[in-house]
């Protein structure tokens, strides 16, 4: 949270609005943004902390883990996995 985030890749952000630790998560989308960072926020209202686990089971949470790789592809490049 204090350290210099300058030059921090392209972050992605999910974040359940009833997350216990949701203030400080925005809090450090501010940082981030402020440090310039390239950061996608998405807070979603329907899930919780780790969602993505019972993405199985729940619609919600297997469109945010779908969210979350259509976020990794379009930032992964040839060159970045070398």
């Amino acid at each position: 949270m204090h350290a210099d985030l300058t030059g921090m890749p392209p972050t992605l952000i999910q974040v359940g609005t009833t997350e216990v630790l949701y203030p400080q998560i925005l809090e450090f989308a501010g940082r981030l943004r402020a440090a310039g960072v390239d950061l996608t926020l998405v807070e979603q209202p329907e899930l919780w902390h780790v969602a993505g686990l019972q993405a199985s089971l729940v619609k919600e949470a297997a469109d945010a883990v779908v969210e979350f790789g259509e976020f990794l592809r379009s930032h992964m490049t040839a060159s970045s996995l070398l």
